[in-house]
């Protein structure tokens, strides 16, 4: 029996000293982080993009990105590709300024990292090697994959290879749709943030961990719009997973039922009802209680929430209507890659 061990290198780094920042990318984790430099009082200077300034921020009450910078009166510039705009990073980046990453819109390239010398930071709140890329927690769910990690890393011409400087794992619990993960991943991260950034303020040192390329998994971005519509020809496993994966925060799966498009949330497994054929996958066979029982290809699944537009019209379904995706919307999000 072969066993495969392997053995990171422990490699002591201290950061030089640091009196800015630039902090790159959107979301609610940027913003905690950027209030505690205010705090701090060391100067800043935010770089963001169209997209990420319409984003609701979920734990500052809804409000959008761009409204918390220009509330708190915090400097900001909108670049959507990095490489476009050298004489950004030639006119900003100082001996001593430091870069920090969450969600950034555009690709580092060499020249642009060499700017930082060796002081550009990311934030994936994820694992590495596993987990490179986007998709956030959706991928995880349809996964059935519960590990989490706050972690952050220096940056380098690659998709989230660089040296891991500091991680914190951990377990999603009682995590079934991406506002739970969201929400449990956030309480970790505020706390991870905290401590990098004393570090940072404090030249003190973190322990390099180089990444293992040969365990690196790398998952590409979605789009809810794209991305969600359901194949009925799953099993009631991967179905209920699926359909998890594109909840709340997000605005449902979607497919459709008497000719009209419709997004369900609210799924859960039936294992009582069993043997289906697959050519009954997705037939309505029961309704009680504003809940509505879909065949599959093995068991059956429950669902309690279908929208079209923005009204639940659970209760307008009928026993023996079916929900169906044509090919066409299925064969697009395989075949067309999300890119923002």
């Amino acid at each position: 029996l072969l066993k495969t061990i392997f053995i990171y290198i422990y490699i002591k780094m201290k950061f030089k000293k640091i009196n800015n920042f630039i902090i790159f990318g959107g979301g609610d984790l940027l913003v905690h982080f950027v209030k505690k430099i205010i705090e701090n009082k060391i100067p800043l200077l935010v770089v963001t993009s169209k997209r990420q300034l319409e984003e609701k921020l979920i734990f500052y009450k809804g409000q959008k990105f761009k409204t918390f910078l220009k509330k708190n009166k915090i400097d900001f510039n909108v670049i959507e590709s990095y490489k476009n705009d050298v004489k950004f990073f030639k006119k900003n980046v100082g001996k001593y300024t430091a870069g920090v990453s969450f969600g950034a819109s555009s690709i580092f390239t060499p020249r642009i990292i060499k700017f930082f010398d060796s002081k550009l930071l990311n934030f994936h709140c994820m694992d590495l090697p596993r987990n490179r890329g986007g998709g956030g927690f959706s991928w995880k769910i349809i996964m059935n994959d519960k590990k989490g990690s706050s972690l952050v890393h220096l940056i380098d011409s690659g998709i989230d290879t660089g040296d891991i400087l500091e991680r914190k794992n951990f377990i999603f619990k009682k995590c079934f749709i991406p506002i739970d993960f969201i929400k449990f991943n956030h309480e970790k991260n505020i706390k991870f943030a905290d401590k990098i950034l004393k570090k940072l303020k404090n030249n003190m040192k973190f322990n390099i961990i180089k990444q293992n390329k040969k365990i690196s998994t790398y998952w590409p971005r979605l789009n809810s719009k794209k991305d969600s519509f359901i194949n009925w020809s799953f099993t009631a496993e991967d179905l209920v997973r699926f359909i998890q994966a594109f909840d709340d925060p997000y605005n449902g799966s979607q497919t459709f039922i008497n000719n009209q498009k419709v997004r369900l949330k609210k799924v859960k497994i039936y294992k009582k009802e069993k043997n289906f054929h697959p050519f009954q996958s997705g037939i309505i066979f029961r309704k009680s209680n504003n809940k509505i029982f879909i065949a599959s290809n093995n068991y059956a699944i429950i669902i309690s929430e279908v929208f079209s537009k923005n009204e639940n019209i659970i209760n307008n379904l009928k026993i023996g209507d079916r929900f169906f995706t044509p090919i066409k919307y299925l064969e697009n999000s395989l075949l067309n890659k999300t890119r923002y």
